[in-house]
């Protein structure tokens, strides 16, 4: 995951002095997504929200004490969010699944049959997944900012609508 971070953090051009505060606030928002993600499997939405706050209270406190832009140190952050939610609410088990349906290929070698329901079922299941995450994500970012600027911030989109 940290080289993860790294890759993107180069990729999107940032500098090298923000790459510590970036692996930390990734790395921050990563540990308490998997911890919260153990505690409540049945329920990975509060994961993510709970990784998705973390990351946004960091990035925002770090932007509030160094006067700079919270989205930069945000968005790798984010990006290791999202595979990990999408992995604990089955999406990538599920695509597999179908998969090796699709190629008459089950697990124990018998042949199965696959209908277009199965399909659109499973493909219905990874829609509604990555909808969760990203409701999960934008709620638990929108709290951070809540707590880090309860009244709003001067000279910025924050709470403008």
């Amino acid at each position: 995951m940290p080289l993860f971070v790294v890759c993107i953090s180069i990729l999107y051009q940032a500098k090298w002095r923000q790459m510590p505060v970036m692996l930390f606030i990734a790395c921050s928002g990563y540990i308490v997504n998997y911890f919260s993600g153990k505690r409540f499997s049945v329920a990975p939405q509060i994961a993510n929200t709970l990784g998705a706050f973390t990351v946004g209270v960091l990035a925002n406190l770090y932007s509030r004490l160094r006067h700079g832009v919270a989205a930069a140190t945000l968005i790798p952050a984010i990006f290791t969010q999202v595979p990990g939610g999408l992995a604990s609410t089955g999406g990538l088990l599920s695509g597999l699944k179908t998969a090796n349906a699709i190629n008459n290929k089950s697990e124990n070698g018998t042949s199965t049959e696959i209908t277009s329901d199965v399909i659109n079922s499973v493909v219905f299941d990874v829609a509604a997944s990555m909808i969760q995450i990203a409701i999960g994500i934008a709620v638990g970012l929108f709290m951070s900012a809540l707590v880090v600027y309860p009244l709003g911030k001067r000279r910025s989109g924050l709470f403008s609508f």
